[in-house]
């Protein structure tokens, strides 16, 4: 059976009041990206998946069973649907845009979330960039991402170094070669496991 790697990143938007007779509560929205893959999941008709959890939350939820992609690229296809903006020749071209940069003005869903009185938490990569758009979100989740690094990397370039650790010298020497490599592994030494 071939496995399959998920890999989600979460955006919980939460609303800060709590309902009164004048104004009613919010619904609180929880948005989650896949990276560059399709749904294997029970919840969506994948059978060889055994996915509990998450078919727990599509049962008590309303979960979208079409997908569409203004562009078929990962960074590109995401800032479009948080600006609600269609790529053209002249931005979101690639997958790593920089919405703060192609687009400052556009107001995107997170920004317009937190505009009207929700709290919204960025946990994982929404934009490509790390540090793209970081005041749509009243909390950013980035493990490691900000720390200070004597390799004068960016954010999002230094968050990816640490995913990309490879222990084994056939995948350091492949990844060194191509810039890609398998998605995990478990070396023999000190058993370490990595996902990206």
């Amino acid at each position: 059976m071939k496995k399959l790697l998920i890999i989600s990143v979460l955006v919980f938007i939460n609303c800060k009041e709590p309902a009164t007779k004048q104004s009613p509560q919010k619904p609180n929205v929880l948005l989650l990206y896949a990276d560059d893959l399709r749904p294997e999941l029970a919840s969506f008709g994948a059978a060889q998946i055994h996915s509990p959890a998450i078919d727990e939350l599509a049962n008590k939820v309303v979960a979208f069973q079409n997908a569409y992609c203004n562009v078929p690229v990962c960074g590109a296809s995401r800032a479009s649907m948080l600006t609600g903006m269609l790529p053209t020749k002249n931005r979101f071209l690639d997958y790593k845009t920089f919405v703060e940069k192609e687009m400052p003005e556009a107001v995107t869903l997170p920004q317009l979330f937190k505009n009207n009185g929700y709290t919204t938490i960025s946990n994982g990569k929404i934009y490509h960039h790390l540090d793209d758009r970081e005041t749509d979100w009243n909390e950013l989740w980035r493990p490691y991402a900000f720390d200070e690094n004597d390799t004068g990397l960016a954010p999002t370039d230094y968050w990816q170094s640490l995913w990309k650790d490879y222990q084994d010298p056939n995948n350091r020497s492949l990844h060194k070669a191509t810039d890609t490599g398998p998605p995990y592994e478990s070396a023999v030494s000190g058993l370490r496991h990595y996902l990206y």
